[in-house]
């Protein structure tokens, strides 16, 4: 099998946002690729996270109503090895990604509002079509 592709998810404290991305993202996965989901690895930090903190009830609540199960779900800290060492990193907001970049400049290329990420998945006219988060990620930099 080859490596995963790991998708960091951050926002504040790693409570509300991101968690419920996380697992949103998780589920989509599952039903898009069924067992290739495991190909994907979707994680969630906060720069200044509750650091063991369960997900915020309303976050919980939430993700239930759309399906999810946000149980075993705590707060983490991103760090500049998390971020460096994801494939794509999406954040909440402009100043959540410019903080997770003052940690890992490395992570340039690969870090991204979740609004710049929806523009540039998106499948405009100018897009060229992409066989994979990868490829999409590699595209969006050159």
């Amino acid at each position: 099998m080859s490596e995963q592709f790991k998708i960091l998810v951050v926002c504040l404290g790693n409570v509300c946002r991101s968690p419920l991305a996380e697992r949103l993202l998780r589920m989509r996965f599952e039903q898009m690729l069924g067992d290739g989901a495991s190909a994907v690895r979707v994680s969630s930090a906060g720069v200044r996270a509750l650091v063991g903190d369960p997900m915020n009830e309303s976050s919980a609540a939430e993700l239930r109503r759309l399906g999810g199960d946000p149980d075993g779900c705590v707060s983490s800290q991103v760090t500049s090895a998390r971020a460096t060492e994801a494939d794509l990193v999406i954040t909440a907001t402009r100043d959540l990604r410019s903080r997770v970049l003052e940690e890992a400049p490395r992570a340039l290329k690969r870090t991204f509002t979740i609004r710049e990420f929806a523009a540039l998945a998106s499948d405009g006219p100018e897009r060229r079509r992409v066989s994979g988060a990868a490829d999409l990620v590699a595209q969006s930099v050159t």
